[in-house]
Protein backbone atom coordinates (compact mmCIF):
# COMPACT_ATOMS: atom_id res chain seq x y z
CA UNK A 1 0.00 0.00 0.00
CA UNK A 2 3.14 2.52 0.95
CA UNK A 3 4.58 1.65 -2.10
CA UNK A 4 1.21 2.56 -4.19
CA UNK A 5 1.32 5.99 -2.25
CA UNK A 6 4.61 6.48 -3.42
CA UNK A 7 4.20 5.72 -6.77
CA UNK A 8 1.34 8.51 -7.10
CA UNK A 9 3.29 11.48 -5.69
CA UNK A 10 6.14 10.22 -7.94
CA UNK A 11 4.02 10.39 -10.96
CA UNK A 12 2.11 13.43 -9.97
CA UNK A 13 5.66 15.22 -9.46
CA UNK A 14 6.19 14.12 -12.76
CA UNK A 15 3.71 15.37 -14.30
CA UNK A 16 4.03 18.65 -12.50
CA UNK A 17 7.80 18.87 -13.75
CA UNK A 18 6.52 18.15 -17.26
CA UNK A 19 3.93 21.02 -17.02
CA UNK A 20 6.22 23.45 -15.40
CA UNK A 21 8.75 22.99 -18.25
CA UNK A 22 6.59 23.16 -20.83
CA UNK A 23 5.12 26.49 -19.34
CA UNK A 24 8.57 27.94 -18.79
CA UNK A 25 9.09 26.42 -22.77
CA UNK A 26 6.39 28.38 -23.75
CA UNK A 27 7.48 31.81 -21.39
CA UNK A 28 10.70 31.44 -22.92
CA UNK A 29 9.56 30.83 -26.39
CA UNK A 30 7.44 33.81 -26.51
CA UNK A 31 10.00 35.94 -24.88
CA UNK A 32 12.15 34.99 -27.43
CA UNK A 33 9.90 36.22 -30.39
CA UNK A 34 9.29 39.30 -28.64
CA UNK A 35 13.10 40.05 -28.73
CA UNK A 36 13.40 39.03 -31.65
CA UNK A 37 9.98 41.03 -32.62
CA UNK A 38 11.81 44.22 -30.85
CA UNK A 39 15.00 43.58 -33.17
CA UNK A 40 13.56 43.32 -36.38
CA UNK A 41 11.59 46.65 -35.22
CA UNK A 42 14.91 48.17 -34.30
CA UNK A 43 16.89 47.10 -37.58
CA UNK A 44 13.72 48.08 -39.49
CA UNK A 45 13.55 51.76 -38.07
CA UNK A 46 17.43 51.92 -38.65
CA UNK A 47 16.84 51.36 -42.26
CA UNK A 48 16.48 54.64 -44.22
CA UNK A 49 12.93 56.22 -44.49
CA UNK A 50 11.40 55.80 -47.72
CA UNK A 51 10.34 59.26 -48.91
CA UNK A 52 8.02 60.57 -51.57
CA UNK A 53 9.19 63.88 -52.76
CA UNK A 54 6.55 65.91 -54.98
CA UNK A 55 8.02 69.06 -56.17
CA UNK A 56 5.34 71.53 -57.04
CA UNK A 57 7.53 74.23 -59.46
CA UNK A 58 6.63 77.62 -60.37
CA UNK A 59 8.64 77.51 -63.95
CA UNK A 60 7.16 80.94 -65.06
CA UNK A 61 8.39 82.79 -62.32
CA UNK A 62 12.77 82.41 -62.61
CA UNK A 63 13.34 84.89 -59.77
CA UNK A 64 11.25 82.97 -57.04
CA UNK A 65 12.77 80.96 -54.58
CA UNK A 66 14.55 78.29 -55.25
CA UNK A 67 13.15 74.95 -53.42
CA UNK A 68 16.25 72.22 -54.75
CA UNK A 69 18.30 73.37 -52.04
CA UNK A 70 15.43 72.00 -49.79
CA UNK A 71 15.19 68.98 -51.80
CA UNK A 72 19.03 68.47 -52.19
CA UNK A 73 19.37 68.41 -47.91
CA UNK A 74 16.65 66.50 -48.04
CA UNK A 75 18.47 63.81 -50.17
CA UNK A 76 21.53 63.54 -48.05
CA UNK A 77 19.16 62.83 -44.99
CA UNK A 78 19.22 59.03 -43.94
CA UNK A 79 16.32 58.20 -46.48
CA UNK A 80 15.65 56.91 -49.95
CA UNK A 81 13.84 59.03 -51.78
CA UNK A 82 12.38 59.18 -55.04
CA UNK A 83 11.34 62.51 -56.96
CA UNK A 84 8.55 63.78 -59.01
CA UNK A 85 7.97 67.59 -60.44
CA UNK A 86 4.55 68.60 -61.22
CA UNK A 87 4.02 72.24 -62.58
CA UNK A 88 1.43 74.29 -60.21
CA UNK A 89 -0.71 74.78 -62.88
CA UNK A 90 -1.35 71.48 -63.59
CA UNK A 91 -4.57 69.68 -62.79
CA UNK A 92 -2.83 67.10 -60.19
CA UNK A 93 -0.72 70.04 -58.47
CA UNK A 94 -3.76 72.27 -57.97
CA UNK A 95 -5.56 69.17 -56.65
CA UNK A 96 -2.62 68.81 -53.84
CA UNK A 97 -2.62 72.09 -53.24
CA UNK A 98 -6.21 72.28 -52.24
CA UNK A 99 -5.24 69.26 -50.07
CA UNK A 100 -2.52 70.64 -48.32
CA UNK A 101 -3.80 74.35 -47.81
CA UNK A 102 -0.31 75.35 -50.18
CA UNK A 103 0.18 79.14 -50.33
CA UNK A 104 3.37 79.74 -51.39
CA UNK A 105 5.14 78.14 -54.23
CA UNK A 106 7.33 76.64 -55.14
CA UNK A 107 7.52 74.03 -52.52
CA UNK A 108 7.69 70.09 -52.24
CA UNK A 109 5.41 67.97 -50.52
CA UNK A 110 7.10 65.01 -48.52
CA UNK A 111 5.33 62.01 -48.21
CA UNK A 112 5.86 58.11 -47.05
CA UNK A 113 7.67 57.33 -43.68
CA UNK A 114 7.42 61.06 -42.84
CA UNK A 115 7.00 59.82 -39.14
CA UNK A 116 10.71 57.70 -38.99
CA UNK A 117 12.53 58.35 -36.39
CA UNK A 118 15.31 58.57 -38.76
CA UNK A 119 14.13 61.43 -40.40
CA UNK A 120 11.92 63.17 -37.37
CA UNK A 121 14.41 65.91 -37.25
CA UNK A 122 14.10 67.16 -40.38
CA UNK A 123 10.58 68.77 -39.96
CA UNK A 124 11.34 71.44 -38.03
CA UNK A 125 9.84 75.07 -38.06
CA UNK A 126 9.94 75.37 -41.47
CA UNK A 127 7.59 72.80 -41.80
CA UNK A 128 3.57 72.36 -41.95
CA UNK A 129 3.54 68.79 -40.84
CA UNK A 130 0.30 67.06 -41.54
CA UNK A 131 -1.22 64.53 -38.86
CA UNK A 132 -4.01 61.12 -39.64
CA UNK A 133 -5.68 59.33 -36.48
CA UNK A 134 -2.32 60.70 -34.46
CA UNK A 135 -0.07 59.39 -37.01
CA UNK A 136 2.05 62.30 -39.02
CA UNK A 137 1.63 61.22 -42.76
CA UNK A 138 3.07 64.10 -44.56
CA UNK A 139 5.43 67.66 -44.41
CA UNK A 140 4.90 70.81 -46.56
CA UNK A 141 7.81 73.08 -46.90
CA UNK A 142 6.29 76.23 -45.81
CA UNK A 143 9.04 79.00 -45.02
CA UNK A 144 9.32 80.23 -49.13
CA UNK A 145 10.52 83.42 -48.91
CA UNK A 146 9.75 86.13 -51.66
CA UNK A 147 9.59 85.99 -54.53
CA UNK A 148 6.80 83.03 -54.70
CA UNK A 149 3.89 82.58 -56.71
CA UNK A 150 0.38 82.02 -54.34
CA UNK A 151 -2.04 80.07 -55.13
CA UNK A 152 -4.11 82.10 -57.55
CA UNK A 153 -0.90 82.53 -59.75
CA UNK A 154 0.11 85.59 -58.57
CA UNK A 155 3.77 86.13 -58.25
CA UNK A 156 4.43 88.18 -54.86
CA UNK A 157 7.64 89.97 -53.70
CA UNK A 158 8.73 91.43 -57.29
CA UNK A 159 10.08 95.07 -56.04
CA UNK A 160 10.22 98.12 -58.03
CA UNK A 161 12.40 100.97 -56.38
CA UNK A 162 13.17 104.21 -58.41
CA UNK A 163 15.57 106.66 -56.38
CA UNK A 164 14.13 110.58 -57.03
CA UNK A 165 17.72 112.50 -56.21
CA UNK A 166 19.27 116.36 -56.96
CA UNK A 167 22.35 115.47 -58.57
CA UNK A 168 23.15 119.10 -58.09
CA UNK A 169 23.33 118.66 -54.50
CA UNK A 170 26.20 116.76 -53.26
CA UNK A 171 26.24 117.65 -49.73
CA UNK A 172 22.37 116.45 -49.73
CA UNK A 173 21.53 113.48 -47.56
CA UNK A 174 20.87 110.05 -48.64
CA UNK A 175 18.40 107.11 -48.12
CA UNK A 176 21.13 104.27 -48.77
CA UNK A 177 20.75 103.21 -44.89
CA UNK A 178 17.16 102.41 -45.94
CA UNK A 179 17.54 101.01 -49.20
CA UNK A 180 20.60 98.54 -47.42
CA UNK A 181 17.92 97.79 -44.83
CA UNK A 182 16.00 96.14 -47.00
CA UNK A 183 18.53 94.84 -49.36
CA UNK A 184 20.07 92.87 -46.05
CA UNK A 185 16.11 91.83 -45.75
CA UNK A 186 17.11 89.74 -49.00
CA UNK A 187 14.48 91.98 -50.70
CA UNK A 188 14.53 91.25 -54.39
CA UNK A 189 14.29 94.25 -56.51
CA UNK A 190 12.75 93.80 -60.39
CA UNK A 191 13.67 97.18 -61.10
CA UNK A 192 16.11 99.65 -59.64
CA UNK A 193 16.83 102.81 -61.08
CA UNK A 194 17.90 106.96 -59.80
CA UNK A 195 16.70 109.77 -61.67
CA UNK A 196 16.99 113.60 -61.25
CA UNK A 197 14.12 115.47 -59.43
CA UNK A 198 14.12 117.61 -62.73
CA UNK A 199 13.88 115.52 -64.78
CA UNK A 200 10.28 114.70 -66.73
CA UNK A 201 10.01 111.12 -65.23
CA UNK A 202 10.81 112.62 -62.01
CA UNK A 203 8.30 115.27 -61.76
CA UNK A 204 5.07 113.57 -63.08
CA UNK A 205 5.98 111.12 -59.94
CA UNK A 206 6.63 113.90 -57.18
CA UNK A 207 3.18 115.07 -58.40
CA UNK A 208 1.80 111.67 -58.83
CA UNK A 209 2.63 110.93 -55.15
CA UNK A 210 2.75 114.18 -53.34
CA UNK A 211 6.60 114.54 -52.65
CA UNK A 212 7.73 117.07 -51.03
CA UNK A 213 11.36 117.20 -50.34
CA UNK A 214 14.22 115.04 -52.53
CA UNK A 215 15.94 113.21 -52.08
CA UNK A 216 13.26 110.71 -51.99
CA UNK A 217 12.51 107.20 -52.96
CA UNK A 218 9.11 105.38 -54.24
CA UNK A 219 8.78 101.59 -53.95
CA UNK A 220 6.16 98.87 -54.96
CA UNK A 221 3.99 97.86 -52.35
CA UNK A 222 4.97 94.24 -52.83
CA UNK A 223 8.11 95.08 -51.09
CA UNK A 224 5.14 94.12 -47.70
CA UNK A 225 5.68 90.69 -48.92
CA UNK A 226 8.70 90.46 -46.77
CA UNK A 227 8.20 89.39 -43.33
CA UNK A 228 11.11 91.60 -41.63
CA UNK A 229 10.03 94.43 -43.47
CA UNK A 230 6.47 94.82 -42.81
CA UNK A 231 7.02 94.20 -39.22
CA UNK A 232 8.58 97.56 -39.26
CA UNK A 233 6.73 99.26 -41.99
CA UNK A 234 4.52 101.01 -39.58
CA UNK A 235 7.73 103.15 -38.06
CA UNK A 236 8.14 104.56 -41.43
CA UNK A 237 4.57 106.36 -41.54
CA UNK A 238 4.27 105.80 -45.05
CA UNK A 239 0.63 106.13 -46.90
CA UNK A 240 0.22 103.60 -50.01
CA UNK A 241 -0.85 106.14 -53.09
CA UNK A 242 -1.16 103.94 -56.69
CA UNK A 243 0.25 100.32 -55.58
CA UNK A 244 3.88 102.71 -54.63
CA UNK A 245 4.78 103.71 -51.16
CA UNK A 246 6.54 107.11 -51.31
CA UNK A 247 9.07 108.16 -48.89
CA UNK A 248 11.47 111.23 -48.29
CA UNK A 249 14.48 112.03 -45.89
CA UNK A 250 13.39 113.17 -42.72
CA UNK A 251 17.21 114.78 -42.26
CA UNK A 252 19.10 117.58 -43.51
CA UNK A 253 20.29 118.49 -45.76
CA UNK A 254 17.77 118.42 -48.88
CA UNK A 255 15.64 120.10 -51.40
CA UNK A 256 12.70 121.95 -50.32
CA UNK A 257 10.33 121.40 -53.03
CA UNK A 258 7.95 123.64 -51.54
CA UNK A 259 10.54 126.64 -51.69
CA UNK A 260 12.94 125.15 -54.19
CA UNK A 261 16.14 126.03 -51.58
CA UNK A 262 18.10 123.30 -50.28
CA UNK A 263 17.74 123.52 -46.26
CA UNK A 264 20.25 122.12 -43.82
CA UNK A 265 23.48 123.86 -44.79
CA UNK A 266 25.05 124.98 -42.17
CA UNK A 267 27.42 128.08 -41.76
CA UNK A 268 29.74 127.98 -38.68
CA UNK A 269 31.62 131.24 -37.51
CA UNK A 270 34.65 130.66 -34.86
CA UNK A 271 35.32 133.87 -32.96
CA UNK A 272 38.39 133.79 -30.72
CA UNK A 273 41.10 136.34 -28.89
CA UNK A 274 44.42 135.00 -30.55
CA UNK A 275 46.57 136.62 -27.44
CA UNK A 276 44.91 133.84 -25.15
CA UNK A 277 46.72 130.82 -25.34
CA UNK A 278 45.62 129.11 -22.64
CA UNK A 279 41.89 129.57 -23.75
CA UNK A 280 40.37 126.23 -25.44
CA UNK A 281 40.49 125.43 -29.13
CA UNK A 282 37.26 127.14 -30.41
CA UNK A 283 37.34 124.07 -33.32
CA UNK A 284 36.11 121.84 -30.91
CA UNK A 285 32.79 122.85 -31.43
CA UNK A 286 33.06 121.26 -34.90
CA UNK A 287 33.67 118.09 -33.57
CA UNK A 288 30.70 118.24 -31.50
CA UNK A 289 28.57 119.60 -34.54
CA UNK A 290 29.25 117.12 -36.49
CA UNK A 291 29.49 114.30 -34.92
CA UNK A 292 27.22 114.58 -32.19
CA UNK A 293 24.30 116.26 -34.24
CA UNK A 294 25.47 115.30 -37.68
CA UNK A 295 25.42 119.31 -38.43
CA UNK A 296 26.14 119.84 -42.57
CA UNK A 297 28.93 122.41 -42.25
CA UNK A 298 29.49 124.05 -46.00
CA UNK A 299 30.79 127.60 -45.05
CA UNK A 300 33.12 128.15 -42.20
CA UNK A 301 35.10 131.45 -41.06
CA UNK A 302 37.29 132.23 -38.18
CA UNK A 303 38.14 135.44 -36.89
CA UNK A 304 39.81 137.29 -34.25
CA UNK A 305 38.02 139.62 -31.79
CA UNK A 306 41.13 142.58 -32.85
CA UNK A 307 39.64 142.45 -36.40
CA UNK A 308 36.98 144.62 -38.28
CA UNK A 309 34.63 141.44 -38.59
CA UNK A 310 35.30 140.57 -35.23
CA UNK A 311 34.41 143.33 -34.17
CA UNK A 312 31.29 143.85 -35.93
CA UNK A 313 29.88 140.60 -34.49
CA UNK A 314 30.68 141.62 -30.76
CA UNK A 315 28.82 144.78 -31.18
CA UNK A 316 25.92 142.82 -33.20
CA UNK A 317 25.34 139.99 -30.99
CA UNK A 318 26.61 141.94 -27.94
CA UNK A 319 29.33 139.16 -26.86
CA UNK A 320 31.48 139.51 -23.93
CA UNK A 321 32.94 136.17 -24.11
CA UNK A 322 35.51 134.39 -26.55
CA UNK A 323 36.38 131.54 -27.94
CA UNK A 324 32.25 131.14 -29.50
CA UNK A 325 30.70 130.06 -32.17
CA UNK A 326 27.77 131.43 -34.39
CA UNK A 327 25.52 128.79 -36.13
CA UNK A 328 23.38 129.68 -39.02
CA UNK A 329 19.77 129.48 -38.44
CA UNK A 330 19.62 125.65 -40.73
CA UNK A 331 21.66 124.06 -37.65
CA UNK A 332 17.79 124.41 -35.87
CA UNK A 333 16.56 121.74 -38.38
CA UNK A 334 18.83 118.60 -37.19
CA UNK A 335 17.34 116.41 -34.41
CA UNK A 336 18.69 117.51 -30.68
CA UNK A 337 20.28 120.66 -31.46
CA UNK A 338 17.59 122.94 -30.55
CA UNK A 339 17.54 120.87 -27.50
CA UNK A 340 20.59 121.34 -26.29
CA UNK A 341 21.54 124.91 -27.76
CA UNK A 342 19.55 126.67 -24.80
CA UNK A 343 22.06 125.41 -22.39
CA UNK A 344 25.21 126.89 -24.37
CA UNK A 345 23.70 130.12 -26.12
CA UNK A 346 20.59 131.72 -27.44
CA UNK A 347 18.81 132.06 -30.89
CA UNK A 348 19.34 135.91 -32.15
CA UNK A 349 16.64 137.84 -33.91
CA UNK A 350 17.99 137.04 -36.83
CA UNK A 351 18.24 132.90 -36.63
CA UNK A 352 21.51 132.46 -35.94
CA UNK A 353 22.61 130.57 -33.24
CA UNK A 354 25.14 132.31 -30.56
CA UNK A 355 27.01 130.67 -28.12
CA UNK A 356 27.15 132.76 -24.74
CA UNK A 357 28.74 129.71 -22.02
CA UNK A 358 32.05 129.03 -23.60
CA UNK A 359 32.88 127.90 -19.87
CA UNK A 360 30.68 124.66 -20.38
CA UNK A 361 34.18 123.29 -22.95
CA UNK A 362 36.91 125.19 -20.85
CA UNK A 363 39.33 128.03 -20.31
CA UNK A 364 37.77 131.37 -21.83
CA UNK A 365 38.78 135.44 -21.23
CA UNK A 366 36.10 137.92 -20.42
CA UNK A 367 36.13 140.64 -22.71
CA UNK A 368 34.78 142.79 -20.17
CA UNK A 369 37.40 142.44 -17.49
CA UNK A 370 40.23 140.88 -20.11
CA UNK A 371 40.61 138.50 -17.73
CA UNK A 372 41.48 134.87 -18.17
CA UNK A 373 38.70 132.21 -16.48
CA UNK A 374 39.51 128.21 -16.03
CA UNK A 375 36.09 126.80 -14.93
CA UNK A 376 36.42 125.39 -11.28
CA UNK A 377 37.47 121.44 -11.23
CA UNK A 378 34.78 118.96 -10.58
CA UNK A 379 35.90 117.62 -7.06
CA UNK A 380 38.18 114.60 -7.45
CA UNK A 381 39.36 115.81 -10.61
Amino acid sequence: MAKKTLDIILYIFVVLAVAFSLVSLSLITARSEKVKESLLLAEKENQPAKLELIKIAASSCKDCFDVDSVIESLKKSNANVTERILEFSSAEAKQLISQYSIEKLPTVIVLGEVNKSSVANLWNQEWKVGMKDGTQVSSVYAAVSPPYVDASGNIKGMVILTHIVDQSCPNCTNLTSLVDFLKQSNVRFTEEKTIDYASPEAKDMISRFGIQKVPAIVISKDILDYPPVAQVWDQLNATEKQGFYPLHTLAPPYRNLETGKIEGLVTVIYLRDDTCTSCYDVKLNKLILERTFGLMIVNETTADVSSDYGKSLLKQYNMTKVPVILVSSDAAMYSGFPVVWPQVGNVASDGWHVMRNPEVLGTYKDLSSGQVISPPQPEGG
